[in-house]
């Protein structure tokens, strides 16, 4: 990460901590992920105790704890099937607040398996609970719309 990118990470924690609400901290570390490819800096926004589960129906669907757990998760289930750049074609639909403490981040992935070649195009989401200007707890799902109705939005 540049040097100039670490001011901004802790003035925005400072924002978030004072007056930011938590879509915007998972907005920008959505950004960062998809759009910047900045994943560094999106880490950063992140907890070390982070607590994150999977979606149900997912084979590795056991929560994760620490967020160096999720990172070697991520990069273990994520990137075996679809691709060290799996991060690449994922990218940020949207981020809809849910209360003082939760937003849900959707997001449009469109990989090829790795083996079988074969197009998928998807939106899963997450519910991201923030505190203190980081994300502290990552619930995902399959689909924007589970994401909105487990947050009791839709």
């Amino acid at each position: 990460m540049s040097h100039l990118a670490r001011p901004r990470i802790a003035a925005l924690r400072h924002a978030c901590a004072v007056a930011v609400g938590p879509e915007e901290v998972v907005r920008e570390a959505l950004t960062r992920f998809f759009t910047l490819g900045d994943e560094e800096g999106a880490w950063e926004l992140f907890g070390d105790d982070l607590v994150a589960t999977p979606p149900s129906d997912f084979p590795e669907s056991a929560e994760v704890r620490g967020k160096d757990e999720l990172r070697r998760a991520l990069r273990l289930s994520w990137g075996t099937v679809f691709g060290d750049d799996w991060v690449s074609r994922m990218s940020l639909r949207d981020v809809i607040p849910v209360d003082d403490r939760r937003a849900v981040g959707v997001t449009d992935f469109d990989p090829s398996g790795v083996r079988s070649g074969i197009q998928i195009e998807t939106s899963p989401a997450a519910i991201y609970e923030v505190e203190e200007g980081r994300i502290v707890a990552v619930r995902m799902f399959l689909s924007g719309q589970d994401a909105l109705r487990a947050a009791g939005i839709e």
